[in-house]
Protein backbone atom coordinates (compact mmCIF):
# COMPACT_ATOMS: atom_id res chain seq x y z
CA UNK A 1 0.00 0.00 0.00
CA UNK A 2 1.34 3.41 -0.93
CA UNK A 3 1.20 6.16 1.66
CA UNK A 4 0.41 9.08 -0.60
CA UNK A 5 -0.69 12.66 -0.07
CA UNK A 6 -3.79 11.81 -2.11
CA UNK A 7 -4.97 9.39 0.58
CA UNK A 8 -4.47 12.01 3.28
CA UNK A 9 -6.30 14.62 1.19
CA UNK A 10 -9.18 12.23 0.55
CA UNK A 11 -9.59 11.39 4.22
CA UNK A 12 -9.37 15.09 5.12
CA UNK A 13 -12.04 15.87 2.51
CA UNK A 14 -14.35 13.26 4.04
CA UNK A 15 -13.90 14.73 7.52
CA UNK A 16 -14.46 18.33 6.38
CA UNK A 17 -17.37 17.68 4.02
CA UNK A 18 -20.59 18.95 5.64
CA UNK A 19 -23.18 18.08 3.02
CA UNK A 20 -25.90 15.62 3.94
CA UNK A 21 -25.30 13.84 0.63
CA UNK A 22 -21.84 12.49 1.56
CA UNK A 23 -22.75 8.89 0.73
CA UNK A 24 -24.04 9.97 -2.71
CA UNK A 25 -21.05 12.20 -3.43
CA UNK A 26 -18.47 9.55 -2.52
CA UNK A 27 -20.20 6.19 -2.94
CA UNK A 28 -17.62 5.05 -0.42
CA UNK A 29 -18.03 1.99 1.79
CA UNK A 30 -16.22 0.65 4.85
CA UNK A 31 -13.82 -1.24 2.62
CA UNK A 32 -10.50 -0.70 0.88
CA UNK A 33 -9.59 -1.77 -2.64
CA UNK A 34 -6.07 -3.18 -2.67
CA UNK A 35 -3.78 -4.52 -5.35
CA UNK A 36 -1.21 -7.14 -4.44
CA UNK A 37 1.00 -9.03 -6.88
CA UNK A 38 -1.21 -7.95 -9.77
CA UNK A 39 -4.46 -9.09 -8.16
CA UNK A 40 -7.21 -6.81 -6.90
CA UNK A 41 -9.02 -7.49 -3.65
CA UNK A 42 -11.48 -5.78 -1.32
CA UNK A 43 -10.60 -5.58 2.37
CA UNK A 44 -13.56 -4.89 4.65
CA UNK A 45 -12.74 -2.56 7.54
CA UNK A 46 -15.60 -4.10 9.53
CA UNK A 47 -17.60 -7.27 8.87
CA UNK A 48 -19.93 -6.52 5.97
CA UNK A 49 -18.10 -3.23 5.36
CA UNK A 50 -18.40 -3.48 1.59
CA UNK A 51 -22.14 -2.83 1.96
CA UNK A 52 -21.97 -0.05 4.60
CA UNK A 53 -21.94 3.42 3.05
CA UNK A 54 -19.88 6.21 4.63
CA UNK A 55 -22.26 8.89 5.90
CA UNK A 56 -22.03 12.06 7.95
CA UNK A 57 -22.87 10.01 11.03
CA UNK A 58 -20.14 7.37 10.59
CA UNK A 59 -17.42 9.21 8.67
CA UNK A 60 -15.13 9.57 11.72
CA UNK A 61 -15.42 5.83 12.36
CA UNK A 62 -14.53 5.19 8.71
CA UNK A 63 -11.44 7.43 8.82
CA UNK A 64 -10.29 5.89 12.13
CA UNK A 65 -10.76 2.35 10.80
CA UNK A 66 -9.04 3.23 7.52
CA UNK A 67 -6.05 4.72 9.36
CA UNK A 68 -5.87 1.68 11.65
CA UNK A 69 -5.89 -0.61 8.63
CA UNK A 70 -3.37 1.53 6.73
CA UNK A 71 -0.76 1.85 9.49
CA UNK A 72 -1.34 -1.33 11.50
CA UNK A 73 -3.31 -4.15 9.94
CA UNK A 74 -2.11 -3.87 6.34
CA UNK A 75 1.55 -4.09 7.36
CA UNK A 76 1.13 -6.26 10.46
CA UNK A 77 1.96 -9.64 8.88
CA UNK A 78 4.96 -8.17 7.04
CA UNK A 79 6.26 -6.50 10.16
CA UNK A 80 5.82 -9.66 12.23
CA UNK A 81 7.83 -11.65 9.67
CA UNK A 82 10.55 -8.97 9.70
CA UNK A 83 10.57 -8.91 13.51
CA UNK A 84 10.79 -12.69 13.76
CA UNK A 85 13.75 -12.82 11.37
CA UNK A 86 15.41 -9.83 13.01
CA UNK A 87 15.23 -11.38 16.47
CA UNK A 88 16.60 -14.65 15.13
CA UNK A 89 19.73 -12.76 14.11
CA UNK A 90 19.95 -10.14 16.82
CA UNK A 91 18.68 -10.70 20.31
CA UNK A 92 19.63 -10.81 23.95
CA UNK A 93 22.66 -8.94 25.17
CA UNK A 94 23.48 -7.58 21.73
CA UNK A 95 20.18 -5.70 21.54
CA UNK A 96 20.40 -4.35 25.09
CA UNK A 97 23.80 -2.83 24.27
CA UNK A 98 22.63 -1.23 21.01
CA UNK A 99 21.89 2.49 20.98
CA UNK A 100 19.31 3.96 18.56
CA UNK A 101 21.91 5.06 16.00
CA UNK A 102 23.47 1.58 15.91
CA UNK A 103 20.04 0.01 15.55
CA UNK A 104 19.31 2.32 12.61
CA UNK A 105 22.59 1.32 10.96
CA UNK A 106 21.77 -2.33 11.57
CA UNK A 107 18.39 -2.07 9.86
CA UNK A 108 19.06 0.54 7.17
CA UNK A 109 22.75 0.12 6.55
CA UNK A 110 25.28 2.78 5.77
CA UNK A 111 26.79 3.87 2.49
CA UNK A 112 30.15 4.43 4.16
CA UNK A 113 32.42 1.41 4.51
CA UNK A 114 36.17 1.37 4.96
CA UNK A 115 37.20 -1.31 2.50
CA UNK A 116 40.86 -0.68 3.22
CA UNK A 117 40.29 -1.67 6.86
CA UNK A 118 38.38 -4.74 5.65
CA UNK A 119 41.32 -5.66 3.41
CA UNK A 120 43.73 -5.43 6.37
CA UNK A 121 41.78 -8.02 8.36
CA UNK A 122 41.05 -10.43 5.50
CA UNK A 123 42.50 -13.94 5.79
CA UNK A 124 42.89 -15.95 2.57
CA UNK A 125 42.61 -19.75 2.49
CA UNK A 126 41.96 -22.57 0.02
CA UNK A 127 44.41 -21.33 -2.56
CA UNK A 128 43.11 -17.75 -2.56
CA UNK A 129 45.42 -14.79 -2.05
CA UNK A 130 45.42 -11.10 -2.83
CA UNK A 131 46.60 -11.82 -6.40
CA UNK A 132 43.89 -14.42 -7.22
CA UNK A 133 41.87 -13.13 -10.21
CA UNK A 134 38.52 -13.28 -8.39
CA UNK A 135 39.98 -11.30 -5.47
CA UNK A 136 41.50 -8.75 -7.87
CA UNK A 137 38.10 -8.49 -9.58
CA UNK A 138 36.45 -7.88 -6.21
CA UNK A 139 38.99 -5.14 -5.48
CA UNK A 140 38.21 -3.49 -8.84
CA UNK A 141 34.51 -3.66 -7.96
CA UNK A 142 35.19 -2.03 -4.61
CA UNK A 143 37.21 0.73 -6.25
CA UNK A 144 34.32 1.29 -8.68
CA UNK A 145 31.84 1.39 -5.81
CA UNK A 146 33.98 3.89 -3.88
CA UNK A 147 34.56 6.18 -6.87
CA UNK A 148 31.06 6.01 -8.35
CA UNK A 149 29.33 6.86 -5.11
CA UNK A 150 27.21 3.73 -5.34
CA UNK A 151 25.95 2.24 -2.11
CA UNK A 152 27.39 -1.06 -0.96
CA UNK A 153 25.54 -2.20 2.11
CA UNK A 154 26.88 -5.69 2.90
CA UNK A 155 28.55 -5.92 6.29
CA UNK A 156 27.41 -2.48 7.34
CA UNK A 157 25.65 -3.83 10.39
CA UNK A 158 29.05 -4.08 12.01
CA UNK A 159 29.46 -1.45 14.67
CA UNK A 160 32.44 0.77 13.94
CA UNK A 161 34.07 0.06 17.29
CA UNK A 162 33.78 -3.69 16.61
CA UNK A 163 35.07 -3.50 13.03
CA UNK A 164 38.68 -4.24 13.97
CA UNK A 165 37.65 -7.45 15.72
CA UNK A 166 36.02 -8.74 12.52
CA UNK A 167 37.93 -11.21 10.41
CA UNK A 168 36.94 -11.79 6.81
CA UNK A 169 37.93 -15.21 5.57
CA UNK A 170 38.08 -16.13 1.87
CA UNK A 171 37.91 -19.91 1.53
CA UNK A 172 37.29 -22.42 -1.20
CA UNK A 173 33.73 -23.68 -1.29
CA UNK A 174 33.53 -27.49 -1.14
Amino acid sequence: MDFSPAIAQSLEFILKYEGADLSEVLSCTFSVDVESYGKNAVVELVPGGASILVTQENKRDYVNLYMDWLFEKSVGPLFEAFKKGFYKLYSGEFMTNCDPEELQLLICGSPLLDFHELEKITKYDGGYNKQTPVIMYAECSIIFIETSGALFTNLNSIRKRDFCSLQLEVIERQ
